[in-house]
């Protein structure tokens, strides 16, 4: 009975866990710990610019030092396919890769991480990332490049034309 009721205890643990989890699905570096002993923590929250390589370093711990954590999956879209699956939580994704699954606006995204141990028990958490928009640099158009080095080029050029037209007129 006195193990039953542990056994109550721990799951209870895990629910309170994982509903903070849920709540504060936006705070820096989630974490979330199995029934087991299996912790998953997204790390982060990560900051970049869009345009840059994302670089995430997910990590999981195991209380029983003779359970290996064994898969370490990332879902940066939250489309409920793994975009990443490796035996390490540290990945990067290009510019082109995340920008096609849909980061590709400036702004807060969830990232939902899951490790796996060898025992096939499984933690999942979610973190953040900040995407800033790049700064938009006011460069004219190409047209207008045209014509701002062609006026330069012909305002060289032509102050001297305009003397020597102003002299043969005076």
């Amino acid at each position: 009975m006195r193990n039953s009721m542990l056994r109550f205890a721990r799951i209870a643990i895990v629910l309170f866990s994982g509903s903070a989890t849920l709540l504060a699905g936006r705070a820096a570096a989630d974490t979330f710990t199995a029934a087991n002993g299996l912790t998953a923590n997204s790390g982060g929250p990560y900051t970049i610019t869009l345009g840059d390589i994302l670089v995430l370093n997910g990590s999981a711990f195991e209380t029983d030092p003779r359970i290996g954590i064994v898969t370490y999956r990332w879902d940066i879209n939250l489309d409920g396919t793994y975009d990443f699956t490796g035996a390490s939580g540290a990945t990067s994704f290009t510019s082109a890769t995340y920008e096609a699954l849909g980061l590709n606006a400036g702004g807060d995204y969830t990232l939902r991480f899951q490790v796996f141990d060898q025992q096939g028990s499984v933690a999942t958490t979610t973190g953040t990332l900040h995407i800033d928009a790049p700064v938009n640099s006011q460069v004219p158009e190409p047209s207008s490049l045209l014509l701002l080095g062609s006026g330069v080029l012909a305002g060289a050029r032509g102050y001297a034309r305009r003397r020597r037209m102003r002299a043969a007129i005076q």
